[in-house]
């Protein structure tokens, strides 16, 4: 599964907490990838919270800073960010190496323009690959997305679906 989002995105706040309890339900049938899709010119603070989320990704700290960042939505201003990392486990020094700097930003435009080619102009974006069958399916914004994840046959308890083949994220 392809997660397309924004850290400011209302919608795909709403998503994150539905998306990891999917995941959790599904341990050995689903990975989940980000990709950052950040609208700067409607969320002032996206890019920024992009930034975040790569340094902690640097530090194997993604996925608790992606809930951090989901969580606190109405505080993604730039002083919140070393706070941040120092909830997930990352030192103010180390995180300000790439934060000033801003290490990430050349990745984060990189993956907009990706998204561009690829045609995602809303957030959140789901798509999901089934490794049975090669079926990609596109989901776009929370009812579609809900939809999709409760559609799933091989996620559904008792099903006698084997689990795909699944990689890690590397």
């Amino acid at each position: 599964m392809v997660e397309f989002g924004d850290f400011q995105c209302p919608q795909c706040g709403k998503m994150e907490p539905e998306i990891f309890g999917f995941i959790e339900k599904n341990q050995n049938q689903v990975n989940l990838y980000f990709v950052h899709r950040p609208f700067a010119l409607i969320h002032k603070w996206a890019i920024g919270a992009s930034e975040t989320a790569q340094i902690a990704a640097k530090y194997g700290k993604f996925w608790p800073m992606y809930q951090i960042l989901y969580k606190n939505q109405d505080n993604l201003e730039p002083g919140f960010m070393s706070t941040y990392a120092n909830q997930v486990g990352i030192s103010t020094a180390n995180f300000n190496k790439d934060w000033a700097p801003h290490t990430y930003l050349a990745q984060i435009n990189a993956s907009s323009r990706f998204c561009d080619k690829l045609g995602v102009i809303s957030t959140p974006t789901i798509c999901l690959r089934d490794n049975k069958t090669g079926v990609i399916t596109t989901a776009v914004g929370r009812p579609d997305i809900q939809k999709l994840l409760k559609s799933l046959i091989w996620a559904k308890p008792g099903s006698d679906v084997p689990a795909p083949v699944t990689a890690s994220p590397g």
